[in-house]
């Protein structure tokens, strides 16, 4: 008989090479703190852990970057906080003052040095407040150099018939095209170097040369009686409440109005919106899309909006109109005939108001105006300001064209204009139209990320706090229009100063519930990280005692399987 003790001992020692194995394991568990040191120990918990790392870091460094960001609402706050008071504050004293008669020239004079003090030190703060070396409360002015090829320098008209004239100075036209920009043309503007027209059956169409037209989708059929381009963006007006808004003039979309009145013009003064109609219809809006209705005090058919810089002009029916330095309060006029304004236009010194049977007027301060043409029964359609001249196109009662003209708004050349029918809407495409060239100063946007993964970021805007954004550059108590005006100027600016504090408040509430949600969100994702990566301690020291003994017994039992044959030989012998 042969008796074979390998193949036990075979098995001893496969065994023990695992236990060992697994009590190595255990160990290194126990020593890492890990339950998954390599990939081999879990695949798909080795994938989901690391990703879940990713989010982990990628969570504290948004916690830090919100931080940052409050840091900066902060500083920014602060600046504001130091132009309200005492500096705003001390000018409406003074503007309350000054507004006394009481006060001789001397006065007012010592009155309004300490207001241009007041100024230059509501600028300084503004230059001053600034983090990381960015500014906070100045404003970006967009720059865009002339370029003859993509700003003409030309006026542009259509008349009913859809067809284009072209002038350089007013006086001379000429024929651009006679099909393209659409019959029953209502509004024409100029802005981000195309020509943008609007008309009835919701006509909008697009030219880059004033030649060629695009026709454009406006997703309404209602009558579209003007269009604006400002604060980077096309704005459209039409009938029963329409507005429409672009940002390239291809793509529009419409708002709420909040009316179904008629709105037929519309005007951005580098800071709002407002546009008026039918029914004494006054709107503004910040941004073309939330708009408010504001109370006119009278019923008339609003029709045509200036802006001088302090004080807007809207021109109606009747011969009515109303003035508002802000777009909310509204004082209302007569010119005293009774004729309905059909446009209005201004200059440095001059607006140029012209109503529906030709008259002409003109004032200097658009609250006392003078009869410069009166009323010859003609048309007229449009008054256009280039830079150098205002132009106004019309027609006679025999449907014939004509064109006016005059360098300060006072003495008119009248001319016809060669064109076969009265030009309908008109515009200057040039640098030097006040309302197509946003010069403006925008608001300083930054970006923060504030999440772990892409497109988790909010924007903090901060709007201009220089003395010409909030209105207060030109206040002056010298004269009685000056000192009238400059207890609203003041409460205006402090208006503002106030509303970008409530923003920056706001926004820094929410960062601060980004911040709490980001530390819930990490807390939580690094426990069932956690979970899956770390290694349970009392269950890897049972596991490397357990292996241990085993191994120590698999050890003895290979030990006594080699005595066994010594054993047997000595029986033998």
């Amino acid at each position: 008989m042969i008796i074979n003790y390998n193949v036990p001992v075979i098995k001893t020692l496969n065994q023990l090479n695992k236990t060992n194995k697994k009590v190595a394991s255990a160990v290194e568990k126990l020593s890492s703190g890990l339950q998954i040191n390599r990939a081999g120990d879990d695949a798909a918990g080795l994938a989901i852990s690391e990703k879940m790392r990713a989010q982990i870091r990628g969570l504290g460094q948004a916690h830090r970057n919100i931080q940052d960001g409050i840091s900066l609402i902060q500083t920014a706050e602060g600046g504001l906080s130091n132009i309200l008071s005492p500096p705003l504050e001390r000018m409406r004293e003074l503007a309350v003052q000054a507004a006394n008669d009481t006060l001789t020239e001397e006065d007012r004079a010592a009155v309004q040095d300490e207001i241009e003090q007041i100024k230059q030190g509501i600028e300084q703060i503004v230059q001053n407040t600034n983090f990381n070396g960015v500014p906070l409360l100045k404003g970006i002015r967009d720059s865009i150099p002339h370029n003859p090829a993509r700003n003409p320098n030309q006026f542009l008209g259509i008349d009913l018939s859809g067809t284009q004239f072209a002038s350089s100075d007013g006086v001379n036209w000429s024929v651009q095209a006679t099909t393209g920009a659409g019959i029953n043309t209502n509004g024409l503007t100029w802005g981000d170097n195309q020509f943008v027209v609007v008309g009835n059956n919701g006509l909008i169409r697009t030219s880059v040369d004033g030649t060629s037209w695009v026709n454009q989708n406006s997703g309404t059929s209602n009558t579209l009686h003007n269009v604006i381009y400002g604060n980077n963006q096309y704005v459209a007006v039409g009938s029963n409440g329409t507005i429409l808004t672009s940002s390239n003039g291809s793509d529009w979309t419409a708002q709420t109005s909040g009316t179904t009145e008629n709105i037929i013009n519309v005007l951005w003064n580098g800071n709002q919106y407002v546009a008026v109609g039918g029914r004494a219809t006054i709107l503004t809006s910040d941004d073309g899309v939330t708009w408010t209705t504001r109370y006119s005090g009278v019923s008339n058919t609003l029709r045509a909006i200036e802006w001088d810089g302090s004080q807007y002009v809207v021109m109606g029916d009747n011969g009515k109109f109303l003035t508002s330095s802000d777009g909310k309060s509204w004082a209302y006029h007569s010119t005293g005939i009774s004729s309905n304004f059909v446009d209005v236009a201004r200059n440095d010194n001059t607006f140029v108001a012209i109503t529906d049977d030709g008259s002409i007027l003109s004032s200097s301060n658009g609250n006392n105006w003078t009869i410069q043409v009166s009323s010859s029964r003609n048309w007229l359609n449009d008054i256009a300001w280039s830079g150098s001249q205002f132009v106004i196109t019309g027609g006679t009662p025999t449907a014939k064209e004509m064109i006016l003209s005059s360098s300060d708004g006072l003495s008119w050349t009248t001319r016809m204009s060669g064109t076969y029918a009265p030009i309908q809407a008109m515009v200057w495409a040039g640098n030097t139209d006040s309302e197509q060239v946003d010069n403006s100063l925008k608001p300083i946007v930054f970006s923060l990320q504030v999440g772990p993964n892409a497109n988790q970021s909010v924007q903090i805007s901060i709007n201009d706090a220089g003395i010409e954004s909030i209105g207060i550059a030109d206040v002056n108590v010298l004269t009685r229009n000056g000192w009238e005006a400059a207890i609203d100027r003041v409460d205006q600016a402090i208006g503002k100063i106030i509303s970008e504090r409530t923003k920056l408040g706001s926004m820094q509430n929410r960062l601060e519930h980004a911040m709490n949600n980001n530390e819930n969100y990490e807390e939580n994702l690094t426990a069932a990280e956690s979970q899956i990566r770390d290694a349970d301690i009392a269950k890897s020291v049972m596991e490397q005692t357990r292996n241990s003994i085993l191994a120590q017994a698999a050890q003895a039992m290979l030990a006594q399987s080699q005595q066994m044959p010594q054993g047997v030989l000595q029986l033998l012998r």
